[in-house]
């Protein structure tokens, strides 16, 4: 339940990225790319079949105590590939992502959660690791594969959760992930999972959590350029404007 999408922040070196991803060994299409020998991403393993289910009752019941509303369902495809980008506050915020879709998506987790019992646990749910602190090859492949599969991929842009509660800039890997599947992006606005399990708040308490899914953003003008540092950057800053857009509205909304 505690998965997280860890990459790059914006601030780190865009050397190391074409190192990454765009050395000469660099597949050009996503094709290529999903092709090499890659974890089954795309086929949910037999424990998730006794985890998902058992993980969200369990969810669903704490946010029907603390009261959960989802705006924007009419925005959320119910079939073909997407990545739904939320920003990121709490451990809470996978589950309470995912639970309101109307599909089970994959999700990626930082590395260090795949052992033991909280292995088993993430792993039931559909998520699979990415290595943080430096750029992840595989996590990238893996979740390139699920979308070409036609799978819906959860991401938490920004990388980690905020300190503040304020949006962070998105990181560069996430947008070469948009950049290479060539997919719709749905921006997503969590509100209330700050106030548990987050930096400011690190205990565990009932709150409410209210859901926003906005309209799909479509990056078919960026795609047909190459990856650069300047497109990347455009990806993320869109994404990331979008999401803030869904944070004023909630916002606006709770005035009224």
């Amino acid at each position: 339940m505690m998965c997280r999408l860890c990459l790059f922040r914006k601030g780190d070196s865009i050397g190391i990225l074409k190192s990454t991803f765009m050395a000469q060994s660099t597949p050009s299409t996503t094709s290529d790319i999903v092709s090499k020998s890659q974890p089954k991403t795309d086929k949910l393993p037999g424990i998730h079949y006794v985890v998902y289910p058992v993980c969200w009752s369990l969810v669903w019941i704490y946010y029907r105590l603390g009261g959960r509303k989802v705006y924007g369902r009419e925005n959320v495809p119910r079939k073909g590939a997407v990545i739904f980008a939320s920003n990121h506050v709490s451990l809470l915020d996978p589950p309470a992502l995912n639970l309101a879709l109307p599909r089970v998506p994959r999700t990626m987790a930082k590395a260090e959660l795949f052992k033991g019992f909280w292995g088993w646990v993430v792993t039931g749910l559909g998520a699979f690791p990415v290595r943080r602190g430096a750029p992840d090859r595989t996590a990238i492949r893996s979740a390139l594969k699920v979308l070409k599969a036609g799978i819906p991929l959860s991401v938490f842009p920004e990388g980690t959760r905020s300190r503040d509660g304020n949006l962070g800039p998105a990181g560069r890997g996430f947008a070469y992930i948009v950049h290479s599947a060539k997919v719709p992006v749905i921006p997503v606005y969590l509100h209330g999972n700050e106030n548990t399990l987050s930096p400011p708040h690190p205990g565990f308490r009932l709150v409410r959590n209210d859901v926003w899914f906005g309209p799909a953003l479509d990056f078919e003008k960026e795609c047909q350029e190459k990856a650069t540092k300047e497109v990347l950057d455009s990806i993320s800053e869109r994404v990331m404007a979008a999401i803030a857009e869904l944070r004023d509205q909630a916002r606006s909304d709770q005035v009224k």
